[in-house]
């Protein structure tokens, strides 16, 4: 732990296997302290701060408001031609046995901001991804069109998730041939 002052620049480099390959956290003092970097590209900076309401913004973007917290999963380039089940919490294979993926809610929570990043997709119809509550697909869901890669997001719907219920994300593929590769899962839990 090192504390840094405002006019320090601070660099911090992440073990091979990309951005979700690391662990820790970064705390922030007040609104004004950001964090940003170059992406992949080096084309842009990417800011990463807490604004005069006390919500996380990525971007400029609300991604976390006070009371709130992100579920993140590691899959680390996996690809598939056939439905799949993930934990929503953590890096394990995916599934073809839903109840392997099956992770049991702490607490009463609302679940909002689901995100997918797709780095292949040679698949000749839409995908989706969704959320699962007690099995059944919650109301989380983002489409993911033939042949498309990128990130991608559903910020407009919620799932309301009690205590004890069964959560996991599970991906869908259409009728159709061809392989998709995803990577990184995560959506924001407000409890």
């Amino acid at each position: 732990s090192k504390e840094f002052n405002l006019e320090e620049t601070i660099k911090i480099q992440f073990d091979e296997g990309g951005p979700f390959s690391s662990t820790g956290f970064i705390q922030f003092g007040n609104n004004t302290n950001s964090i940003g970097w170059r992406n992949a590209g080096d084309t842009a900076d990417l800011i990463l701060k807490v604004d005069a309401s006390d919500n996380l913004t990525f971007d400029g973007s609300v991604i976390g408001g006070a009371g709130s917290m992100m579920f993140a999963s590691n899959y680390v380039g996996f690809t598939f031609s056939n439905n799949r089940f993930f934990v929503m919490s953590g890096s394990e294979t995916p599934n073809t046995t839903e109840l392997n993926a099956q992770s049991v809610a702490a607490k009463n929570s609302t679940f909002k901001t689901l995100r997918i990043t797709v780095f292949s997709n040679t698949r000749s119809t839409a995908s989706t991804f969704a959320s699962r509550i007690n099995g059944v697909d919650g109301n989380l869901s983002i489409s993911i069109g033939a042949a498309l890669t990128g990130a991608f997001n559903d910020i407009v719907n919620s799932d309301t998730v009690t205590a004890a219920d069964f959560i996991n994300y599970a991906i869908t593929l259409g009728g159709g041939g061809g392989n998709i590769g995803i990577r990184g899962a995560g959506l924001e839990v407000l409890l």
